[in-house]
């Protein structure tokens, strides 16, 4: 045998086996539908071979006391068609995923506003403390003027009150007679300052 011959597979027809045997060479392969071989037949004989499910003989008893159901024909007990629930597990799934992904848009949003309403509540008292410095500022400047004023004013009565002590000094006539108590208090009190 050549090594060719082993490693081929070749299909032989009836023609070719009786050839063969007769110990001929076999003809060139032609393409017919006798190139396949037949099936045995099939004998009656197949009363040992058991079927995969046992069947129920009608009339004879449930022998493990299982009660078995009719078949479901998509009725209910009325005899009317079963109707389908609009909520399918499908439905029900998309449902869930919209309503998360809702859900979680609403939390987003109420955080978003949370921060915003917290920085927003920052910024408007940075501008209330600074408007009260402001303010303060304002007042503490109104205050040094009206000081100023004061420090002014005294300082005029001051002057006025000297001269007029000097003026005083000058005429021998009585100078506590033409004062007053309430001057004299005033000249007493500038004096001690």
């Amino acid at each position: 045998m050549k090594q060719d011959d082993l490693e081929k597979t070749q299909y032989m027809s009836p023609d070719d086996m009786r050839r063969m045997k007769q110990g001929g060479a076999p003809a060139a392969a032609k393409p017919r539908l006798s190139d396949t071989q037949s099936m045995p037949p099939v004998s009656d004989d197949t009363s040992d071979i058991k079927p995969p499910i046992p069947q129920r003989q009608p009339g004879a008893g449930n022998a493990n006391g299982v009660r078995e159901l009719s078949p479901d024909d998509g009725k209910d007990k009325d005899g009317q068609p079963e109707k389908k629930s609009w909520l399918t597990p499908k439905r029900k799934k998309r449902l869930m995923l919209g309503g998360g992904f809702l859900a979680a848009l609403l939390i987003g949003f109420m955080i978003a506003g949370y921060s915003q309403d917290q920085s927003a509540a920052r910024q408007n008292q940075r501008q209330y403390e600074q408007q009260q410095m402001k303010d303060r500022e304002q007042k503490l400047a109104d205050q040094e003027k009206d000081l100023k004023a004061r420090r002014e004013q005294l300082e005029q009565q001051k002057k006025d009150l000297q001269a007029r002590k000097l003026s005083l000094k000058i005429h021998p006539a009585g100078p506590r007679a033409a004062m007053s108590s309430s001057e004299t208090v005033r000249l007493a009190r500038l004096s001690a300052s």
